[in-house]
C-alpha cells in the first residue's frame, strides 16, 4: 500500500473509505461543481495572471482590501513562496504540526537554518500554552509558522493567547505565518465570517470599501481545500497584513500559477462562504459526528484529544492500526508517527459521512472483539 506523508491517496490502492485527509464530509453545493464544469469552456484561454476575480471574490468574502490577497496552487505553494521571499535563518515551529512547513523550509537551500520547536503537551490536549511567549522571547525567531487550529489534533489557539502573540511578533519583529485553513470548519471560524456576513453591504461595494487595520508581519493563510473538500483543485490564498508582506508573496510565484478551473473554482467557494450558510451548516454536521465518533471511540478504549475542527487525533490501544484497518476494512486513516513529538500508536480520523464513520467503528469493534478474545 502506498503512504504519502499527508494521506488522502486511499484511492491510489482502491480503498473503499479514505478518513487520512481532514477534508469537509459536507455535500459539497451545486454552484461549486457548476462552476468547475463551466471553466471547461474557458481552457483555450490563459488565465488572468493576477486573478483579480478570484482575489475580488476572496476579498469581499474575507472583508479586507484586494491588493492585501494573495492566490495560490494550494497553501502548501504559499508556504513555499513565503520561505523564499523572506529567507529567515531562525524558525520556530509547533511540536507536532503540519509537516508541509519543513518541507518549505527545506527548499531554498540555506544550511544555516536553525529551527526551533515549542512542544505541545499531551496532557494539555496539544494545546498552546500560556509559556509561548516565553519560548519566543528565549529562541528569537525571524519567522514563526503557527496553525490555528493546529494539526493533527484540532484545537483553536485560545483567543487571548493568540492575540498576545500577534501583538508580540509584531513588537519584535517575527514574521507570523497564521495558517487558518481549517478555520472556517471551526466555531470561530463560522462566527467571524457571520459577522462579514451581516456587513455584506461594504462586500457589494466592493473589497476597497473595508478600512481594514494593518497587521504588520502578519500573514495568515487559508485554503478551500478542506472547508468544501476540493483538494484536487489547489486553491489557496493569503490575507497579508499589509500590501507590502503581499507584493514580496507575490514576486515569489510563478506566472499563472493557477489554472481557469481553480479561479473558477476558487470564485464559486468564496460567493458560497460570504452568501449562504454552508459553513454553518458544515460546522453543525462534523460537530455532531465528530462528538458521536470521539465518545464511540473512548468506549473502545482510545484515547481521544479535544478538537474545534473536523479531525481527531487519538491514541490507539492496539498496534499497527493503520495498516490492519486498509487491509481488513479498506479504510485508509492517518498515521501520525511521522509528526514530530507523537509515536507510532497516534492516528488522526477525520470525520467522514454518517456512513463512513459507521464503517470505522464497525471495523475498530471487531478488533476490539479480537483483542479481547486474544487476551483470555
Amino acid at each position: 500500500m502506498k503512504m504519502h506523508a499527508h494521506g488522502g491517496t486511499g484511492w491510489q490502492d482502491g480503498l473503499a473509505i479514505d478518513l487520512s485527509a481532514s477534508v469537509n464530509a459536507y455535500p459539497l453545493p451545486d454552484r461549486i461543481r457548476t462552476a468547475a464544469r463551466e471553466a471547461a469552456a474557458e481552457m483555450w484561454k490563459y488565465p488572468d495572471p493576477a486573478y483579480t476575480k478570484l482575489r475580488d471574490a476572496v476579498a469581499r468574502a474575507e472583508g479586507v482590501p484586494m491588493a492585501r490577497v494573495v492566490c495560490g496552487n494550494g497553501a502548501s505553494e504559499l508556504f513555499t513562496a513565503i520561505v523564499r521571499a523572506f529567507r529567515p535563518q531562525r524558525v520556530a515551529l509547533t511540536e507536532p504540526c503540519y509537516s508541509g512547513y519543513e518541507y518549505a523550509l527545506g527548499g531554498y537551500g540555506t544550511e544555516a537554518l536553525a529551527v526551533r520547536r515549542y512542544p505541545l503537551r499531551e496532557e494539555t490536549g496539544f494545546t498552546l500554552g500560556e509559556d509561548f511567549l516565553r519560548f519566543l522571547e528565549r529562541e528569537e525567531p525571524e519567522l514563526l509558522f503557527l496553525a490555528d487550529p493546529n494539526n493533527p489534533n484540532g484545537s483553536l489557539i485560545p483567543a487571548a493567547l493568540k492575540e498576545n502573540v500577534i501583538r508580540y511578533c509584531q513588537e519584535h519583529g517575527i514574521l507570523l505565518v497564521l495558517d487558518e485553513c481549517y478555520l472556517e470548519l471551526t466555531a470561530r471560524g463560522v462566527e467571524a465570517l457571520r459577522g462579514r456576513q451581516r456587513d455584506r453591504s461594504r462586500a457589494v461595494a466592493g473589497p476597497e470599501a473595508f478600512d481594514v487595520a494593518a497587521e504588520p508581519g502578519v500573514l495568515r493563510v487559508k485554503a478551500f481545500t478542506k472547508t468544501f473538500a476540493v483538494p484536487g483543485a489547489r486553491v489557496g490564498y493569503l490575507l497579508a497584513g499589509t500590501e507590502e508582506l503581499a507584493e514580496r508573496v507575490m514576486r515569489e510565484l510563478p506566472e499563472w500559477n493557477l489554472s481557469v478551473f481553480a479561479e473558477a473554482v476558487g470564485v464559486a467557494c468564496a460567493r458560497e462562504l460570504l452568501e449562504t450558510s454552508f459553513a454553518a451548516d458544515a460546522l453543525s454536521y462534523n460537530a455532531d459526528e465528530r462528538e458521536r465518533l470521539a465518545a464511540a471511540l473512548a468506549e473502545l478504549g482510545f484515547k481521544v484529544y479535544p478538537s474545534d475542527a473536523n479531525f481527531l487525533l487519538v491514541r490507539a490501544p492496539w498496534p499497527g492500526l493503520a495498516g490492519r484497518l486498509a487491509a481488513v476494512a479498506g479504510i485508509l486513516v492517518r498515521d501520525c508517527a511521522n509528526f514530530h513529538g507523537l509515536g507510532t500508536d497516534y492516528f488522526r480520523f477525520a470525520v467522514g459521512s454518517r456512513q463512513e464513520n459507521e464503517a470505522l467503528l464497525s471495523a475498530l469493534r471487531t478488533f476490539a472483539r479480537q483483542a479481547e478474545g486474544g487476551a483470555r
